[in-house]
This record gives C-alpha cells, sequence and structure tokens, in this order.
C-alpha cells in the first residue's frame, strides 16, 4: 500500500494516484495546494480517506475520471475525493465498511466526512482539524 515513508502526503496522494491510473485506466488528477507542516497521524488520516475514496471509485462508481484535492485552511485540513461516475443514494444504508470506517476514523480527530452524490458523480469531503484547532 501507498505509505508516507518518503515526501509528505502530497506525494503519498500523487502515489496513489499514479497506482489507481496504472491499475484501472481511469486518470486521477491530485492537486494539493500550499500546505502547513501536518503532523503525521493527520496524513494518515488523510491518506487513509484517499485510499477509501478512490476504493469506493475503483469498485462502484463506473467513473472515467477522478479528482483528489487537498487543501488547508482556517485551521483545517479538507481532502475532496470527486468522481464523474454514476453515483448512488448517499442517504440508503450499506452492508460496506468503507464510509462507515471513515466516519469512525474521523470522529477519533475530530474530523467530518461530508457525501454528495448524484448521477453525474459523486463528492467526498473530509475536514480534519490542524494546528489546534477544535
Amino acid at each position: 500500500p501507498v505509505s508516507l515513508t518518503t515526501g509528505g502526503i502530497a506525494d503519498a496522494l500523487e502515489r496513489l494516484a499514479q497506482r489507481m491510473g496504472r491499475e484501472t485506466g481511469t486518470p486521477v488528477v491530485v492537486t494539493a495546494g500550499e500546505l502547513p507542516a501536518l503532523d503525521r497521524d493527520t496524513e494518515v488520516v488523510l491518506l487513509r480517506c484517499a485510499q477509501e475514496g478512490l476504493a469506493n471509485v475503483r469498485k462502484h462508481a463506473g467513473a472515467s475520471t477522478a479528482s483528489v484535492l487537498l487543501t488547508a485552511g482556517d485551521g483545517f485540513a479538507r481532502l475532496e475525493v470527486r468522481d464523474d461516475g454514476h453515483g448512488f443514494d448517499a442517504g440508503a444504508s450499506t452492508d460496506g465498511f468503507g464510509l462507515s470506517g471513515m466516519h469512525d476514523r474521523l470522529a477519533l480527530v475530530g474530523g467530518t466526512l461530508d457525501v454528495a452524490s448524484s448521477i453525474a458523480g459523486t463528492v467526498l469531503t473530509v475536514t480534519v482539524p490542524i494546528g489546534g484547532a477544535a
């Protein structure tokens, strides 16, 4: 699996995107804005959420493209995983562990997950406090 052992979170996201593109033929564009230094725990949470988000794109979306956007500001880091797939009913219960696992992981660090989905695609938005934000 992609790790954070070399480079930082932006490099890890780029490696994750390249691997998905090679394995599936679905191009993934990564954009990482100007980021402050993030602690390792925050980087791990963001990377795991990106991995799960892209795994869902791979397994369920039927997407032709995807993107990952990482920004920071106002005491928060925000990760957005977007695809142009067929979407799903975000309010329906599922038997999978992906989104519920993301919610649980984020709750441990005071973060949130927002899911917006339609026939035009899905956007997962992860927000995690940084720099002492609560």
